[in-house]
């Protein structure tokens, strides 16, 4: 699609570009993984459906259903 396509400079891409023309995913910081578990572990406290997870990188939603599913594991008496 050339620089101004889905991934290039243009800024409708949501990667990196590599000089080979190969989109690179952001690799999300701990702090971010941290957050976004939280954020799941508080959805479900609040009565949410996992599919409440918001669309976001791969990685962040999957810390957000951990933390989803981390709440409900939690509520399971011993």
């Amino acid at each position: 699609d050339g620089m101004n396509g889905p991934t290039g400079l243009d800024g409708a891409g949501d990667g990196v570009v590599d000089g080979n023309g190969l989109q690179i995913e952001h690799q999300p910081l701990q702090e971010e993984l941290d957050a976004a578990e939280e954020a799941g572990y508080l959805a479900a406290s609040d009565g949410k459906p996992q599919s409440d997870c918001p669309v976001m990188a791969g990685a962040l939603c999957i810390a957000w259903v951990k933390g989803w599913k981390q709440w409900h594991e939690d509520q399971q008496p011993e």
